[in-house]
């Protein structure tokens, strides 16, 4: 069996953690053959190392979506390497994706990553789109239960449809040499108080509400401490001139993207994430699977990531001061953030594994074959 990844680019992003994840574990196991295609761009962070394992990625021909040359050209590349599955990652142009894909003698499968939000027009087409495709019986996934229930609303179909596949991690043990070599690289002290942030610098990712809530917790609570910024996008500069109008600068450090992210959660003392969008954040999970403690906003799926005390989770819409207060208490009272920890790190364990995972995924490639039965829904 040979599976195609349909992906932008390579970067640091959570669709592109779980291909690479899943490449790399189907080359260890050799239970299917993986192949990667970025429609984008072939750059990233991840390019390097799935090379290095032996995973072909070839660049998707420019203007695949605009014409139907350009979908020819697809179906050539598709093709050429001889794909039995084509799974696709992005949620764009995917009735010219499946063209290319079908026409190339592969079977299609697409997979939904985020409650996006779509209404008028967009919607009719999403809607138009979706049946065409479940005409064709291309098969659906979605990384996180909400994300199901979310398309299945959007679309009008039972939420039994959607297959659930979550971003699999693995539990992570702290590596003392590498914090301390990160800590100093970093001029953190030993006894500093250290919290991350592990986000695209996008809009939706809540970077603004963050610094409203260190500017209360910092420098009107006066609880000092450093808060590591981690990823890049297109709100960096915007992000730069509020920390530096916030007088925050000697207490954020902007650390941009980095590939070992397992590595730097052992960092940090607390793990939060105020996005007011998200499907099943892969920094979530990281953070989980590293026994931190984490505050994230109740969107996507992190509710049922952190329920049960895994996790303190609070409305999207919150109040600065509410969440500066509460991640203050959480600051104060090293038992509880511990407690949190690891019962995190034991949800992963028992839900959230990459064995987990991969086991799910085998086995919706498999129904895709017609190999034998999927089980569905949450399975």
């Amino acid at each position: 069996m040979k599976v195609i990844y349909l992906v932008g680019t390579l970067g640091a992003g959570g669709l592109e953690r779980f291909v690479t994840r899943m490449a790399l574990m189907a080359k260890r196991t050799g239970a299917f053959t993986p192949a990667i295609i970025c429609l984008t761009s072939k750059t990233g962070l991840f390019l390097a190392q799935l090379e290095q394992a032996g995973v072909e990625v070839v660049q998707g021909p420019s203007g695949w979506y605009r014409s139907l040359i350009g979908v020819y050209r697809l179906k050539n590349t598709i093709a050429k390497l001889n794909g039995d599955i084509v799974h696709s990652q992005v949620n764009y142009s995917l009735l010219q994706q499946f063209l290319a894909s079908v026409w190339a003698g592969s079977k299609y499968a697409v997979t939904e990553r985020s409650k996006y939000s779509r209404s008028g027009m967009d919607l009719v087409r999403r809607r138009i789109q979706f049946r065409i495709l479940k005409f064709f019986e291309v098969r659906y996934s979605a990384n996180a239960v909400a994300v199901a229930q979310h398309l299945s609303k959007m679309v009008g179909v039972p939420v039994e449809y959607f297959t659930v596949i979550p971003n699999g991690v693995e539990i992570t043990s702290p590596n003392l040499e590498k914090i301390a070599t990160i800590k100093r690289r970093l001029n953190i002290g030993v006894e500093d108080f250290t919290i991350g942030y592990v986000a695209r610098m996008d809009p939706p990712k809540g970077h603004l509400f963050l610094l409203n809530v260190l500017r209360i917790l910092i420098i009107e609570k006066k609880l000092p401490c450093k808060v590591l910024l981690v990823g890049d996008g297109s709100m960096r500069k915007l992000i730069e001139e509020r920390i530096h109008e916030f007088g925050l600068s000697d207490y954020i450090i902007l650390t941009g993207v980095v590939a070992d992210v397992e590595d730097w959660m052992p960092v940090f003392d607390m793990v939060m994430l105020l996005s007011n969008r998200e499907g099943m954040p892969n920094a979530i999970l990281e953070a989980m699977a590293a026994s931190r403690p984490i505050v994230a906003t109740a969107v996507g799926n992190i509710p049922e990531l952190l329920g049960n005390e895994a996790g303190i989770v609070v409305a999207h819409d919150a109040d600065s001061a509410n969440v500066a207060d509460l991640v203050e208490s959480l600051m104060n009272d090293k038992a509880k953030r511990q407690f949190i920890g690891e019962k995190a790190c034991e949800k992963i364990r028992d839900l959230y594994s990459i064995e987990k995972t991969w086991s799910k995924l085998l086995a919706y490639y498999e129904a895709i074959l017609g190999l034998k039965r999927e089980s569905g829904y949450g399975s």
